[in-house]
């Protein structure tokens, strides 16, 4: 019983010292010797969701959810994960309002049903929830204050009111010219009204008032990238790493900038560059070859999953069936049919695997055979709407 409060007074106390990645990597091994450990469950997905790492958020705040369904801190953090998938606008709404109907007070899931409603184009039904709750601002927190004034902007900016959005924010600002959130908004708000040279000053000159830390570090990287500056932030992540800050966060974020940036002569040199530049994580590889997958880099993306294999402790069911799911993007599927029987060798039962395994068969045009796999799947699932459409179509 004293371990699993161990683990969390530890990530803790790495995350005060800045430590954040090392934090992460407590949080995920606590959760993992500990499923059913509720506030574990908690910290890790609220650490994931800051991360941007959505879908698992939304596993690991299940979780939490399912062993105490009265932690209203905890729902809010997964409504806030389910925000920030289209597919799951609907499951945040119906969250955040039992929210409000437990407890009324919870204003800033008031504000993020008002952000909900807009992401869902309803931008009167968004307006309408933050004229009721403005009259209530005087009694609220600064940090809630600061979360209608986000929201304000944004519905402002839905309407066509980027000048009044950008005054919104411009306001708070002068009140809190530190906080980077409302620092990026702003600039994201410049930007769309072509100041893009006033952005980045602002940028620039918050960076370095702030004092260096990785998260500075980081965000500074992310704001020069978006303000079309990858030359700046590719500079200040070498200069940080320099300095000492060598974390797997900051070695990820200069191979981003430096896939952007364009200068290197093939997708397999940019990875083996990058292998042998810098030491880097199983963790690291595969968050790398996720990003490299969006930004379709599917060569790059399946030679950091294969050095991922390579790493004692991974996932290699998942890593094969991505590196399959690559192939086949790119009409090979001949390998990756030799990666999904790889990972079926070690998952004989996976249904996604059987799956995966028709789709190259079908890309392969031996229809016969993927044909069979769905037979295959259909025993597991026999109800299967997609499965049954799916044999459907390969039977015309």
């Amino acid at each position: 019983a004293w371990l699993p409060e161990i683990l969390l007074q530890l990530a803790a106390l790495l995350q005060e010292q800045e430590k954040q990645d090392e934090a992460m990597q407590v949080l995920e091994e606590g959760h993992l010797l500990f499923p059913e450990q509720r506030e574990i469950a908690k910290r890790y997905g609220s650490r994931l969701l800051t991360r941007g790492r959505t879908k698992r958020a939304i596993k690991a705040l299940e979780i939490g959810r399912d062993l105490e369904n009265n932690d209203l801190d905890l729902e809010f953090k997964l409504a806030k994960a389910y925000a920030q998938t289209t597919s799951g606008l609907d499951q945040a709404d119906t969250l955040l309002k039992q929210i409000v109907r437990k407890d009324p007070k919870q204003h800033r899931a008031s504000i993020l049903l008002a952000e909900v409603a807009l992401a869902k184009g309803n931008i009167e039904e968004a307006n309408k929830g933050l004229l009721k709750l403005e009259r209530k601002l005087d009694q609220v927190d600064a940090g809630t204050q600061k979360s209608f004034a986000i929201a304000k902007a944004k519905v402002q900016r839905a309407e066509g009111m980027l000048a009044e959005a950008i005054q919104t924010i411009e306001e708070i600002h002068e009140e809190r010219a530190s906080d980077l959130t409302i620092t990026s908004l702003l600039c994201e708000f410049y930007r769309e009204a072509d100041r893009e040279a006033e952005a980045f000053q602002i940028i620039n000159h918050q960076y370095l008032t702030l004092p260096k830390t990785s998260e500075t570090l980081l965000w500074f990287a992310r704001e020069a990238q978006a303000a079309g500056k990858t030359n700046e932030a590719t500079q200040e992540l070498r200069k940080g790493m320099q300095e000492g800050f060598n974390a797997p966060s900051i070695k990820l974020e200069l191979l981003k900038a430096h896939w952007n940036d364009g200068k290197w002569h093939s997708e397999k040199a940019f990875v083996r560059e990058a292998l042998e530049e810098m030491q880097l994580g199983p963790q690291t590889l595969i968050e790398l070859a996720r990003y490299l997958e969006n930004a379709h880099g599917y060569l790059a993306a399946i030679d950091c999953l294969k050095a991922a294999l390579n790493r004692p402790d991974v996932d290699k069911v998942s890593i094969y069936s991505t590196i399959a799911e690559n192939h086949l993007r790119l009409n090979q599927p001949d390998l990756g049919l030799e990666a999904v029987e790889n990972a079926l060798a070690l998952a004989p039962q996976n249904i996604k695997l059987i799956i995966r395994k028709s789709e190259l068969l079908e890309s392969a045009e031996k229809l016969q055979a993927a044909l069979e796999n769905i037979e295959i799947a259909l025993k597991i699932l026999p109800k299967d709407f997609k499965l049954l459409d799916r044999k459907a179509k390969l039977l015309q």
